[in-house]
């Protein structure tokens, strides 16, 4: 049986600064602009698929948690989440070694840190063992690190080439 996916772009809407973040416009759907710290606004068991580029970030982690849990109740059962988000582990290695091009733009480690934590409102970091302890709580299995567009689902495979450098890959089913 051939399942059609309802595809809606959600942004991150912060209330309080006016300013969203996502993919505004990617998706030819509707664009729903909503403030993530609050429950969204679908019912349980919804959607067989969802995408969340460079978001969790934006969050708070106890923010971030509650998202994930959200994410997993509008989730059908078996469904896939593919989440992505700066890789911490990647600017730790870029500090410790030779750095690859992408982090080549910084003068030194610290502007390479301040970058990942204070630029672009980014409230939180993550790397693959935390996302993975967090996913697990939230009830999410099978989590596994990927790469640029691999993945189990081709209509989640919408990841940005641009953030592919500093990018953890992540997927989730529920």
């Amino acid at each position: 049986m051939e399942q059609n996916l309802n595809i809606e772009n959600l942004d991150f809407y912060d209330i309080n600064k006016k300013n969203f973040f996502g993919l505004k416009g990617f998706f030819k759907n509707r664009n729903l602009g909503h403030d993530l710290r609050y429950p969204l606004p679908y019912n349980n068991e919804s959607f067989q698929g969802v995408f969340s580029e460079h978001t969790l970030e934006h969050l708070y982690p106890f923010e971030a948690i509650k998202l994930l849990k959200e994410i997993h109740r509008v989730l059908a059962p078996g469904a896939i989440l593919r989440i992505t988000v700066p890789d911490l582990d990647k600017y730790i290695s870029a500090c410790n070694n030779e750095k690859p091009d992408f982090f080549s733009q910084f003068n030194n480690n610290c502007e390479m840190i301040w970058s990942l934590t204070q630029n672009y409102a980014h409230l939180s970091v993550w790397n693959y063992e935390m996302l993975k302890i967090q996913l697990e709580n939230c009830g999410f299995i099978k989590i596994t690190k990927t790469e640029f567009n691999k993945g189990i689902n081709q209509e989640l495979l919408i990841d940005k080439e641009e953030r592919k450098p500093e990018t953890l890959y992540i997927e989730a089913i529920k």
